[in-house]
């Protein structure tokens, strides 16, 4: 095939496979058609970026650089830099690569030791390009900037004493390695081209190769990404010494793996800006925040917080206001001592969060949170009505307090889980309709505070199989006993199979129809009896 007609192909059969419901048919089909390819660029990437008259119809490439990459200029563009392809080069004080496509054909290119600037303004200046290599003055610091579109990408850089990082042209720096010790005083990593320094992830379809990008940065000052920057691309920040994860526009690090310390705040602002992405944070600062600000920012977000430092001791807040802005979320967060550490004041054992929000529709629905038991959650605030912004969030206590009744209608509650705390005296779990309740499993804690209850209203299965196969269990804390009031099963089958787990907590009574409790158990501190069988309070 000439090139053209091979993607030509190319796009037709994957269009053809990607209607197929067989996923193994497309990896198959993607794996002959790169062994069996025989044209000097082998490596076919759909969606990837790519100069826009490298798409034009019968675009045949003709130069290309050392590690592969297509460096054939636009007509009208004139690129100075390595004539003949692997040219090496060494300046003293800057790296200019000006024109369209300069320095796509270079080899070695060292600036130092006291590098001033890398500057790629051209569009695909410095593409590709391997071989990197900047020694900035301690105290100045070397200026990477990456400003033409698709400037710096697929390229390697390593630098030492840098005291910025710009990837400013859209898709600059995406599908690079960089290697980077700044300044002291800490570098903005900025991402701020649409597209810049993204990796080739699930959305990509990429067929011979998958594009890593990948940035290593110590003594970096944070982050900043824009619409479709730092998505599904790997940043490791372990040296940080402050400023922000800046996620401000639409997907901006959608599936994007970040490893951070010292951090002041995570900003996901855009829509599905940090969706699905894999966040490590060591040691944020003191009133560190998350916000989770537009739909979908932070869905399905897996987020670890680390405190190995006693005196981080608040967060400020951690807010989902957008609609399913923290759906199906999985949180960790945990304050653990390494070995030898020494706490100076009992508070300093504690990580106080003044403000957890679910601020609109769904937001945090289905979010998963585990928090060692020294996190403590000062505040909830949940979007009320019809909302449902914290059904299904389990893992944070406070956002349960103060509920006044359960009433499952429908299909609310069937086959799910659900965990609540210290609900109001009298509280009522009602389960009505025909199945409404049906293998639900509940959890009711008691927490020992200023907010637990001293007696509960009971649990009413009103309904044929309306509790069948529910699991409830009550765990109690606080120091006295609880009474949760009187169960009703009164009709036939409503109480199939249910069970009903009890620890520091009593059952005043249970009222079983004909057929009502067939399997019922209930366990009373491990004491076990059938529920048409009184368990003496002890």
């Amino acid at each position: 095939f000439e090139e053209t007609q091979f993607y030509s192909f190319l796009l037709r059969s994957i269009t053809f496979v990607k209607m197929s419901s067989s996923s193994s048919l497309l990896a198959t089909c993607a794996i002959t058609l790169v062994l069996n390819c025989e044209i000097v660029s082998c490596i076919v990437r759909l969606n990837r970026l790519r100069a826009s008259h490298h798409e034009e119809p019968d675009y045949v490439p003709r130069v290309y650089g050392t590690s592969g990459v297509d460096c054939t200029p636009d007509t009208g563009d004139f690129p100075a830099m390595c004539p003949e392809v692997g040219m090496s080069i060494s300046e003293a004080g800057k790296i200019q690569c000006t024109h369209n496509f300069d320095c796509c054909t270079c080899g070695i290119m060292y600036c130092g030791p006291e590098c001033a600037q890398l500057i790629c303004n051209g569009d695909s200046g410095c593409y590709g390009v391997q071989g990197f290599v900047l020694e900035g003055d301690p105290e100045i610091g070397v200026e990477i900037n990456c400003n033409g579109d698709l400037s710096c990408m697929e390229t390697k850089i390593q630098g030492h004493n840098v005291n910025v990082i710009t990837c400013s042209g859209d898709g600059s720096c995406a599908y690079s390695y960089f290697d980077i010790t700044c300044i002291d005083m800490g570098c903005l990593v900025a991402c701020v081209g649409d597209n810049s320094c993204q990796g080739g992830g699930e959305e990509e379809y990429d067929v011979a190769l998958n594009l890593p990008a990948t940035y290593v940065v110590r003594n970096s000052a944070g982050l900043t990404c824009s619409s479709h920057a730092c998505r599904w691309a790997t940043f490791s920040l372990m040296a940080n010494v402050g400023g922000s994860v800046t996620c401000g526009a639409e997907r901006a690090c959608h599936g994007a793996q970040i490893s951070i310390n010292n951090v002041d705040s995570v900003l996901c602002s855009g829509i599905l800006s940090c969706a699905y992405s894999s966040m490590l944070l060591v040691n944020p600062s003191n009133d560190f925040s998350l916000v989770c600000g537009a739909a979908e920012a932070c869905r399905g977000m897996e987020i670890t917080v680390i405190i190995t430092d006693p005196s981080i001791t608040e967060f400020w807040d951690w807010s989902c206001i957008g609609a399913k802005a923290c759906m199906d979320m999985k949180a960790t967060i945990k304050k653990v001592f390494l070995p030898g550490t020494i706490v100076q004041e009992p508070e300093f054992e504690k990580l106080h969060i003044l403000d957890f929000v679910c601020g609109a529709a769904m937001s945090c629905y289905n979010a998963q949170f585990q928090v060692s038991p020294n996190v403590i959650f000062e505040g909830c605030a949940c979007a009320g009505g019809s909302t449902k912004s914290c059904d299904g969030l389990t893992g944070v206590d406070r956002c349960t307090y103060g509920m006044d009744m359960m009433s499952c209608t429908g299909a609310d509650c069937a086959h799910t889980m659900q965990t609540i705390a210290n609900p109001l005296e009298n509280f009522q779990v009602l389960c009505s309709d025909p199945a409404v309740c049906e293998n639900f499993i509940l959890t009711i804690k008691i927490v020992d505070d200023v907010h637990a209850p001293e007696f509960l209203g009971g649990v009413t299965c009103g309904s044929s199989n309306s509790c069948k196969g529910m699991r409830i269990f009550i765990v109690n804390d606080a120091p006295e006993r609880i009474n949760i009031g009187k169960i009703f099963c009164n009709t036939y089958s409503s109480c199939h199979d249910t069970v009903f787990v009890l620890q520091n907590a009593d059952i005043e009574s249970i009222s079983c129809g004909a057929g009502a409790c067939d399997g019922c158990s209930q366990f009373i501190d491990n004491v076990y009896a059938p529920c048409d069988q009184a368990l003496l309070p002890l």
